[in-house]
């Protein structure tokens, strides 16, 4: 035993000796927050949004629009955590139909880091925004001032655009995910009641509770990995690995988007409508990001309770946020479900949110005591 330990590496975050690390960063598998380029399949910390390639292999011709080098940005006091608690980095990815200003967009995304992307699925005149990520009041001084230009830049939205959410995730394991797989089933309905009930049939972000829960139910927790492995990639060998490095690749279309923390450390949340209000673009990620947050910290058989519990959707996810996000969320909610009283839709809508507690109710069954 002396004799193999002595061939391992030793990962820099968690302290475990394992066969390889990460050369970037000398991590292990689980605990390295690197991104693979694509072009020479290394490891790196920054790369071009809009090829996914490292600063010495891009060479994109960006023309008039700007291309993007990620910086994380995070405080470095408590006075930078006043507004926004979370030093979880969080990023936006917000795709627009057209834009009457090219130029203000653009001196926009000079001026705050930010990428301007082309997108196969919006038109020859959208353009898709990718935010830095960052933490702190960092982020909502970035969603403050994306609101803003957006406004200045004329920017405009369809029925085709999305609103995606990345949320850092670097340090969490693969087994860790069973957590926020737990509290997703719990809260899905409401966060595609928030999201717009039109995005519940978008093929782009598929409802994936019922999906995820076959996963946790019935199975020893030692072959946790490869269920996972399974439900992402349809296997679980020596491939698999490939799989993780692909971008496009079918199971990241799903409204919490488990590939991408495999693909670069992130959890995305794909599933709400493309929108422009500033009180969205602050208060939907971080929605988002705090579901992370209380997914890292709760003990599963805490969230395994909630899944189980009477309480509605909407009242499970209003206990796990602070008072002022929770506040606006049940306002939000309110708004819509009038709306829809107004147009005669709120039955239809109601029958259409109820067929997404089906992953809670395969979870709700399950014992971890009989495994």
């Amino acid at each position: 035993m002396e004799n193999e330990t002595r061939d391992c590496f030793y990962c820099e975050h968690c302290g475990k000796p394992f066969e390889s690390t990460c050369s970037n960063c000398e991590r292990c598998e689980n605990c390295c927050s690197c991104y693979y380029c694509e072009g020479c399949d290394e490891r790196v910390s920054n790369f071009c949004s809009e090829c996914d390639r490292c600063s010495d292999c891009c060479s994109c011709e960006h023309g008039p629009r700007h291309a993007q080098k990620f910086t994380i940005k995070k405080p470095t006091n408590a006075k930078g955590y006043k507004e926004n608690s979370s030093k979880r980095p969080i990023s936006i990815e917000l795709e627009l139909c057209s834009v009457e200003n090219d130029d203000k967009l653009i001196a926009w995304a000079r001026k705050t880091g930010a990428g301007l992307v082309e997108d196969g699925s919006l038109p020859d005149s959208g353009v898709e925004i990718n935010t830095n990520p960052a933490s702190g009041d960092y982020f909502l001084q970035d969603a403050r001032s994306l609101a803003t230009a957006l406004q200045a830049c004329g920017a405009h939205v369809n029925d085709t655009c999305g609103l995606h959410v990345h949320v850092d995730a670097s340090d969490f394991s693969q087994y860790d995910i069973r957590r926020l797989i737990l509290l997703w089933s719990a809260v899905e309905r409401s966060m595609f009641d928030l999201a717009g009930k039109d995005r519940i049939e978008n093929d782009y972000c598929r409802p994936c509770s019922g999906y995820y829960a076959h996963i946790m139910c019935g199975h020893n927790l030692s072959e946790w990995r490869k269920r996972l492995a399974i439900a992402l990639y349809k296997e679980a060998n020596r491939e698999t690995r490939y799989a993780k490095r692909e971008k496009y690749i079918k199971s990241r279309y799903y409204a919490l988007n488990l590939h991408s923390y495999f693909f670069r450390k992130t959890f995305e949340f794909r599933l709400h409508e493309g929108r422009m209000d500033a009180h969205i673009l602050e208060n939907w990620p971080l929605l988002c990001g705090r579901l992370v947050d209380v997914s890292m910290r709760t003990p599963e058989r805490d969230l395994l309770s909630l899944v189980k519990s009477d309480r509605s959707s909407e009242d499970v996810l209003a206990s796990v946020l602070p008072a002022q996000l929770s506040a606006w969320m049940r306002e939000r909610l309110a708004d819509r479900r009038e709306a829809r009283r107004s147009a005669g839709t709120l039955a239809q809508t109601e029958r259409m949110l109820d067929s997404l507690e089906s992953g809670r109710k395969t979870i709700a069954q399950y014992n971890p005591s009989n495994e």
